[in-house]
């Protein structure tokens, strides 16, 4: 599987190199009771970073969350397709639909009593935004909806080495790493 920031091998949908230049833009942790006589008590968390979701929810593959388990989540925020306000079994809770396009992969998110849909959706649009910006590796499942400009003329084709080159770049310049004068530097050292 590559990478679907920069384009490398990776056996997950984030590298290892590509995480560790990522930022958090959301954090949430809650707890939710259910039942009138056990209360049992599930500890729900919600991450977004830069370049992923992560965190506890009710993971299930129906709209409806039927047949849903609490599990761990961790996915290529990218490829986030909505997030909303949706009852699951009855009960109030913000759904996250993510489809991944490469495995054809698609699953429903749900945070029981989750009272944070502006925080998160906030979060996932920042997201997005920095990832057109920056990588452009983004999937197109997860590309927003553009203006009906005239196209912009067809850029000469780029070797995969040197695209993957540039995309590393524009990962260290998006987190900050690189300023815009050494991204413009390393650029011309590789030619592009």
């Amino acid at each position: 599987m590559k990478c679907f920031v920069c384009g490398s091998e990776t056996p997950g949908e984030v590298c290892n190199q590509c995480v560790r230049t990522e930022r958090n833009l959301f954090h949430k942790e809650w707890d939710y009771k259910e039942g009138f006589l056990m209360r049992k008590i599930e500890s729900y968390r919600i991450d977004v970073s830069s370049y992923r979701i992560s965190g506890t929810g009710m993971i299930s593959n129906s709209d409806k969350g039927l047949n849903g388990r609490v599990d761990a989540f961790n996915h290529f925020v990218g490829n986030v397709d909505l997030v909303e306000k949706s009852p699951c079994n009855g009960k109030d809770a913000l759904m996250i639909h993510y489809k991944n396009p490469n495995t054809q992969m698609e699953r429903y998110i749900f945070l029981l009593s989750c009272d944070a849909e502006g925080g998160v959706k906030n979060a996932i649009e920042d997201a997005k935004k920095d990832l057109r910006i920056g990588s452009g590796v983004m999937p197109a499942t997860a590309a927003m909806p553009t203006s009906a400009a005239a196209p912009a003329p067809a850029a000469a084709p780029m070797s995969a080495d040197a695209q993957l080159k540039l995309n590393k770049l524009k990962v260290l310049l998006n987190s900050g790493i690189l300023s815009q004068e050494e991204y413009e530097r390393e650029k011309l050292k590789l030619g592009l």
